[in-house]
């Protein structure tokens, strides 16, 4: 790979962000014949990346970070710049950001180009195009600050007293953690008020009336905290942990040893995702886990109360299932049909209201599950209280924190089933080899039609009759199932029609079961005795009587 090209060559390029949507808008914008010589060989989350080059070197990788929102990110930036340009030095790097370049992102090496993320389309390919020539390319967004002369001077000097303030206590805590022997939960808890301050330095300078203030200032290497530094004594390795440690990070933690391990379907039932490959059920549901962390700091950030916890929980799922389907379908999705009028995001926001109201509404737990990570309150299952962050509680969480991803991975899967089985692009890098053809397609299909109507018809209000759940859940050999038994009387109260009428059923057989059991055990003693010491007797005496008559006849 040469750091420049020429104008008729193609120029290879990874284009990464958080932003699933974001990602497809800028994928469908670059996806034209007037920019044919700039090809998206691949588009991804951050996190993904490292995958992506132990595949393929690219000559130029799309970076798209919101530094506005995760103003600690930076460090993080620097890092990994640093390390592409030793292991990839011809690779170009080109930044988007909200504000587009400054004096920091300028030194990263590595990076030939910054624009901001609302820059106009042809002013981005003219930028990538420069850069991929050799060139540089760095534009400035100057935001719009309030006049100082309305106020004075008083707005600068209490912004720069701010700044003070909080630049002595960023470089205390640097200290702190840098020279003294902290234990896990201290290293989490200076590290989360490390994020704090410059968050809110971020803010300041987003209040100072000088633009000269508007860059944010660069951190030097040797103050970057420990989890950092382990990145950096590694050369060879490229990592990027852009999330705030937090009590779910155990649960996630142990959650990927498992996945890592296996995702082989150890139940007795058919799963949607049996129907993938074993990478790609792996990455689906890391995906998965990826969007959850990032729902999770946004609802930390803005600090949602119980109630409003409560009434969002149905939207909080359904970006979890709308943000995860559209990053994992946008990599292997493409319009293959002349019919197809809408593209993968009109198709996902149409389906959503259908995926909520059928399956992300009975995913259960969820709002305890919620309530726990974000607000720091006990789950009660079962009358069994699990305080946060308890050994007990534990278990429980992991148990639930799994059962939630699955089912999200199934729901993903049925939507890819239901709308893109007979895409070639689908079939081809997402199904496993054993159900690639149209008649297996159909048959897995069938097989799945037939366990929803027993799970809706029978399993369902079976549970819900025994006040139990069942759950999918993570061993180390594979998905399991599981019971968690907890009161559904509200559900019970609901069922109508045929799944209550199984109830009733049950309940009937219920009823009579120890009176038929009775029945039958009389009727049966009953047989025996008719059978042994009545007909049994009966035909004794015949066989006697016919033997007799033989002997006397042999005799004569």
């Amino acid at each position: 790979m040469t750091s420049s090209h020429d104008q008729n060559s193609t120029v290879k390029i990874f284009l990464l962000d958080d932003d699933a949507i974001f990602r497809l808008g800028i994928f469908t914008a670059l996806d034209k014949e007037k920019y044919a010589d700039l090809k998206i060989i691949a588009q991804a989350e951050i996190a993904a990346l490292v995958n992506l080059l132990e595949q393929e070197i690219p000559n130029l990788l799309l970076l798209s970070i919101d530094f506005n929102r995760y103003p600690e990110r930076l460090n993080s930036t620097l890092i990994l710049c640093r390390q592409l340009h030793e292991k990839y030095p011809n690779l170009i790097i080109f930044l988007l950001t909200p504000l587009g370049a400054n004096t920091t992102i300028k030194k990263m090496p590595g990076v030939k180009g910054c624009c901001p993320q609302d820059i106009e389309i042809e002013e981005l390919v003219k930028a990538l195009r420069i850069c991929a020539n050799g060139g540089t390319y760095f534009v400035q967004q100057k935001p719009t600050i309030k006049s100082n002369k309305k106020i004075g001077g008083w707005l600068y000097n209490q912004c720069n007293y701010g700044l003070k303030k909080v630049e002595a206590d960023l470089d205390a805590i640097r200290n702190l953690i840098k020279n003294n022997p902290l234990s896990a939960w201290d290293l989490l808890f200076w590290q989360g008020r490390q994020r704090e301050l410059m968050t809110a330095r971020w803010l300041i300078y987003q209040l100072l009336p000088s633009e000269e203030n508007i860059e944010i200032k660069e951190e030097k290497f040797d103050n970057i905290n420990n989890i950092n530094n382990q990145l950096e004594s590694t050369s060879s390795s490229l990592s990027l942990d852009y999330l705030p440690s937090s009590p779910v990070e155990n649960a996630f933690d142990i959650t990927l040893e498992k996945i890592k391990s296996s995702l082989r379907n150890s139940t007795a039932n058919l799963l949607e995702i049996d129907v993938l490959k074993i990478d790609k059920k792996k990455e689906l549901v890391i995906i998965i886990i990826n969007q959850l962390k990032r729902i999770l700091e946004e609802l930390n950030i803005i600090k949602i109360d119980k109630q409003e916890l409560q009434a969002r929980k149905l939207i909080i799922l359904k970006d979890l299932w709308q943000s995860s389907t559209i990053s994992f379908l946008s990599r292997y999705y493409q319009q293959e049909k002349k019919s197809d009028q809408y593209s993968l995001v009109d198709i996902v926001l149409k389906e959503s209201p259908l995926i909520e109201e059928e399956t992300l509404i009975n995913i259960p737990f969820v709002d305890q599950l919620l309530a726990y990570w974000i607000l720091q309150e006990e789950m009660k299952i079962d009358n069994e209280i699990y305080a946060y962050n308890e050994p007990n509680s534990q278990e429980i969480e992991e148990i639930l924190l799994q059962n939630l991803i699955l089912q999200i991975a199934n729901t993903i899967v049925q939507f890819i089933l239901n709308n893109f089985s007979d895409y070639q692009s689908i079939r081809y890098n997402l199904f496993d080899s054993k159900w690639k053809s149209s008649r297996k397609i159909a048959l897995f299909r069938n097989n799945l039609g037939w366990k929803y109507r027993q799970q809706k018809y029978w399993e369902n209000p079976k549970n819900i009759f025994e006040d139990r759940y069942q759950i999918l859940k993570l061993g180390y050999q594979g998905i399991t199932e599981g019971i968690i038994t907890h009161p559904r009387n509200q559900e019970l109260s609901n069922l109508t029609g045929l799944p209550w009428l199984i109830t009733i059923i049950i309940e009937f057989r219920d009823g009579i079961a120890k009176t038929v059991k009775a029945i039958v055990d009389i009727i049966g003693k009953s047989l025996v005795y008719i059978l042994t010491d009545v007909i049994g007797k009966g035909i004794g005496l015949i066989g006697k009587g016919i033997l007799q008559a033989i002997g006397k006849k042999i005799k004569s």
